[in-house]
Formats: C-alpha cells, sequence, structure tokens
C-alpha cells in the first residue's frame, strides 16, 4: 500500500484544539461577527475598550454642560446701536402709543426714560456695572450694561436684547415694560404702549407739526414775530355767558371754552375787556405809553424803559398769542383796586380751576418784570395752573423747571394723577398726532421740546 493511501490512526492521530480561547475560535467569532456588523467606516456596535466608553460619556456630558452655559449663562457682546429714534407717537386720553427704531437688535430696545416717566420709577444706586430702579409699583429691577439679564425682586430674567447706551440714553428690551407693568403696557416689534385711563378720547386728532399749544411763554427773552397770529381764535361773544365788551374779545378756541365754563359755574360779575391783541395795536399802546411818559419830563430812552414795565413791548405782549384777559368791572378798568373788588378776589382764588392764573403778582415783578396787574389772566391749562397757584410759582421760572427736570407728577383737586412729560433731543418724535379731550394737552416748550400733558387715573 502506498504512503498516499495509508490510514491515520491510533494515539499518532492529530486531535483538534477545542480550547475556547485558541486561535481558531478566534477566528470564528471575528467571521461571525461581521456578518451582522454594518457596511461603512467608523459603525461598530460593539466595543471592548473600557476607555472608549468612558471617553464617550465624558463627551456626552460635556456637551450637556456646554449647551446649557450658552443657553443659560454665556453672552455675546453686546452689539451698540449707531441708530435710534422714535418715528411716530399718537396720545389722547386713552393711550399713548409710540414706534421705537433701532439698527441693532430691531424691534426690541425701549428708552429706560420713557420706562422710567409712565411708571414714576426712580434710579436709587447707580455702581460701576449694575444700576438699581425702584418703580412705584414696588418693584425692583438691577440693569447691567452689556447683560440680556437682568434682575427683577431678586429673580434673573433673561431677555431677547441687551441693556445697551445710545449718545445719552440707556435702551432696554422692551419686553421689559411688559413684565413691570403687566396692567398697562404692551409691546410687540418695536411698538410700546400704555393705557392711560378708560376715558375715550373725542373729537379730531391733530398733528403737532407748527402747533404751539398752551405753555407757550412770551416776555422780553422769548418775543413773537409781528407777523403771529392764532389760527384758531373765536369772539367770545359766540359763546353762552360771557360777558365781554371792546374790540378786543378774541381767544384761542381752549381759552375761550375754558372762559365760558368759568361764567357759567360762578356768580361773581366781572366782564372780559381785552382778549386778542395784534403786533399793530400792541405797538400803538405802547407808544402812547412811552409818549404820556416824554410828556411827563423823561427822556426818550427813559420814558422806553418805563413804558415797559406797563404796557409789554410790542412782540412780547400775551395778548398776540391770544391766551390773555384783561377784567374789569364798572368803574375800575384795568387798576389795583381791581384786587380789592369781590370780583378780583374770587378770580385769584379760583381762576386756576379753569386753566387760568394771575400772570404778573406783586411778589414776583422782580422776576417778570411786569407792575402787579390783578386785572390779567394767562390760560395756561389745567393742571398747569394749579401747580402754579398751590406752588407759587411764576410762569416764567415753570418753563425753565420743566426743561430741567423733564416729567413732573401732580395729583390734582379733581382726583386724577398727571404726567407732564416734556420731550426733548432724541425723545423728541418725528411725527406727533394728539387729541386733547379729557385731560390730554400738548405744548411747545418755546424751544425744540414737546410737553405733554397726560390724565393717568380716573
Amino acid at each position: 500500500m502506498t504512503s498516499r493511501n495509508r490510514r491515520v490512526s491510533g494515539p499518532s492521530r492529530k486531535k483538534i484544539n477545542r480550547n475556547k480561547n485558541s486561535s481558531l475560535n478566534k477566528d470564528i467569532k471575528n467571521r461571525s461577527l461581521k456578518r451582522i456588523q454594518p457596511k461603512g467606516k467608523n459603525k461598530k456596535i460593539y466595543s471592548n475598550s473600557p476607555v472608549n466608553n468612558l471617553l464617550k460619556k465624558v463627551s456626552i456630558v460635556f456637551g450637556i454642560i456646554m449647551v446649557i452655559y450658552v443657553i443659560f449663562i454665556f453672552e455675546f457682546p453686546a452689539n451698540y446701536p449707531d441708530k435710534f429714534k422714535i418715528s411716530n407717537m399718537t396720545l389722547d386720553s386713552n393711550k399713548i402709543t409710540m414706534q421705537v427704531e433701532t439698527d441693532s437688535y430691531k424691534d426690541k430696545l425701549i428708552p429706560l426714560d420713557i420706562l422710567l416717566n409712565i411708571g414714576k420709577g426712580e434710579i436709587t444706586l447707580i455702581g460701576e456695572k449694575e444700576t438699581t430702579i425702584v418703580f412705584a409699583n414696588n418693584k425692583k429691577i438691577i440693569l447691567k450694561e452689556g447683560s440680556r439679564k437682568i434682575k427683577i425682586n431678586d429673580k434673573t430674567k433673561k431677555f431677547n436684547a441687551p441693556v445697551v447706551k445710545y449718545k445719552e440714553l440707556v435702551l432696554v428690551p422692551g419686553e421689559l415694560a411688559k413684565t413691570l407693568l403687566p396692567e398697562i403696557t404692551n409691546f410687540s416689534n418695536g411698538k410700546l404702549s400704555f393705557n392711560l385711563s378708560s376715558d375715550k378720547p373725542e373729537g379730531e386728532y391733530l398733528s403737532f407739526d407748527d402747533y404751539d399749544g398752551y405753555l407757550r411763554l412770551i416776555n422780553k427773552e422769548n418775543p413773537m414775530t409781528k407777523n403771529y397770529e392764532p389760527t384758531d381764535l373765536i369772539n367770545v361773544n359766540t359763546l353762552d355767558s360771557i360777558t365781554a365788551y371792546g374790540t378786543n374779545t378774541n381767544l384761542r378756541d381752549e381759552a375761550a371754552n375754558a372762559l365760558s365754563k368759568m361764567y357759567k359755574e360762578n356768580s361773581v360779575q366781572y366782564a372780559m375787556t381785552s382778549g386778542f391783541r395784534n403786533y399793530e395795536t400792541q405797538t400803538q399802546l405802547f407808544n402812547e405809553e412811552v409818549a404820556d411818559n416824554i410828556q411827563a419830563g423823561k427822556t426818550e430812552e427813559q420814558a422806553k424803559i418805563d413804558a415797559g414795565t406797563i404796557v409789554a413791548i410790542p412782540g412780547t405782549s400775551e395778548h398776540q398769542v391770544g391766551l390773555a384777559v384783561d377784567f374789569a368791572i364798572p368803574g375800575v378798568v384795568l387798576t389795583e383796586e381791581f384786587k380789592n373788588t369781590p370780583a378780583g378776589k374770587w378770580l385769584e382764588s379760583n381762576s386756576y380751576k379753569y386753566g387760568f392764573v394771575l400772570r404778573y403778582t406783586k411778589e414776583q415783578t422782580a422776576i417778570t418784570n411786569i407792575i402787579f396787574e390783578p386785572w390779567h389772566f394767562r390760560y395756561i391749562g389745567y393742571p398747569h395752573s394749579e401747580i402754579l397757584f398751590k406752588e407759587k410759582i411764576v410762569f416764567d421760572t415753570y418753563i425753565e423747571a420743566l426743561r430741567e427736570e423733564k416729567v413732573k407728577y401732580f395729583q390734582a383737586e379733581d382726583g386724577n394723577d398727571y404726567i407732564i412729560w416734556l420731550l426733548s433731543g432724541t425723545l423728541k418724535p418725528e411725527k406727533l398726532e394728539f387729541n386733547t379731550s379729557n385731560g390730554i394737552g400738548v405744548s411747545s416748550d418755546n424751544g425744540d421740546g414737546i410737553v405733554l400733558t397726560m390724565k393717568v387715573k380716573n
């Protein structure tokens, strides 16, 4: 038998190794796993390395931490705006609405001043990095420049825009207004509104373009031009109850109606002797006074100086603005004796309730440079008239104080709270429409500012 056909038997036969750790078994195992291994690189469904498992878990935890950090802690540097404006403002007895526009964080920022003025906020602490403000509703906020996070009553809230500066203004997220004053405030797409009262506006809306209002100060420092004449003059003789004589019986609309109401609501007898006077009429009266002084032996220069304390220099008379009224009774016309008459006493003590003030008092002569005129009353509107009467403020300094303070709060006798707010500079709207019914007033401040008078409680 050849060696090719020889059978191997007995002890000399080689046995197959059944050891599970043998290379043969490892090869079988790997081949079996490859059958179910997904195609493509780096798509293993198993790992035999504890280190890889640990790294995988650490990376997941680190990723979660980073997401939390980005969402709740990390803040990108604030993008400060280069442009800001209040493009439109609408004001009536029910609501004030304004459209605020910026180039950064578009439709998301509002001036902090607006929030302070409407919410009666007071800045209590200015730190190097933080500012603390307390509002009339006892809500306290802490602002940090460049941050979206604002602390409100010790709870931090993150907003969709940061606290940033634009020139002299501090801009804050518009959402903050709604958070602090939810009962009266609404904010959406840069449009901010505050509900003032439940009064409904009446009549048409006016545009502020070339509109003077009733707080225009007229004196030597603030003269009018020769051609100035109000466009809303009405003859008071066409109204009920007013007693007027003479040719100068015109007043601006609102003043005339206030005068009519004052006549109806009291029984004291007095007559209106003078209202609107144009520049030419005032010039004639002034020249007559100068002539009388010269005739009395005074030099022309001194005659003019003395005449200016009795008769307003042309262009400086409140009569030309159509808001001044001279009163008299029979036998007492344009003399100091008028102060001792029942009419003079009543007017001095009560005319403020209707928007009028005794304009040139004896105590204020050094400021007004006009002699005591107990017959001369000026319409400035309510509640300004009550403020001047009760606080004994002269009208000249009142306007100056408004320019400095910007905002004044006043609780009036009529049971309402008023906010008197002067808008100037960057806060002055490009376009203003308003309705003057039910305690709303809009006026120039003699400069580029606008004075808003708003009733905020029924």
